[in-house]
């Protein structure tokens, strides 16, 4: 164990070298500006909004909802969380009109919607497939419906 994450380490020391030396060799100092502009602000929006609000939002799903369906919601929501912040920037069309080359003519919020809702099915036949497993489990132990 100790070896693997000592390769894990210089691995990720050295990929961070790498993104270093991309940095300076391939931006411009406006571009590099801009750079830190963004990571300043993505830091203080995360520290001042974001990270508030989830904490607040993960209280109040723990105190509607049962340990478990909290645990798969709380895993849910970082999940989408995660694929809409990746997506951002071809959500919202910022770019568009000539500035971002990488934008294709399609409609990529409803692509965004069916990922979403495959995604939340997923979850939802996960979640059952759990309960049938644990009751199969309970009348394999003879302890069957309402008896525990």
């Amino acid at each position: 164990m100790r070896t693997t994450r000592v390769v894990l380490v210089l691995l990720g020391a050295g990929l961070l070298g790498y993104g270093a030396w991309l940095l300076q060799h391939w931006q411009t100092l406006a571009q590099l500006r801009q750079a830190a502009t963004w990571a300043l602000v993505g830091l203080i929006l995360h520290d001042a909004i974001f990270a508030p609000l989830v904490a607040a939002l993960g209280w109040l799903v723990s105190r509607l909802f049962p340990q478990a369906v909290a645990t798969a919601l709380a895993s849910l929501g970082i999940v989408l969380v995660s694929l809409t912040v990746g997506g951002f920037a071809v959500l919202g069309r910022s770019g568009d009109g000539g500035l971002n080359h990488t934008l294709l003519d399609r409609d990529y919020v409803s692509g965004w919607l069916g990922a979403s809702i495959v995604i939340v099915l997923a979850y939802g036949v996960g979640a059952m497939a759990a309960r049938i497993g644990r009751a199969r489990g309970r009348w394999r132990d003879g302890i069957g419906p309402g008896r525990r």
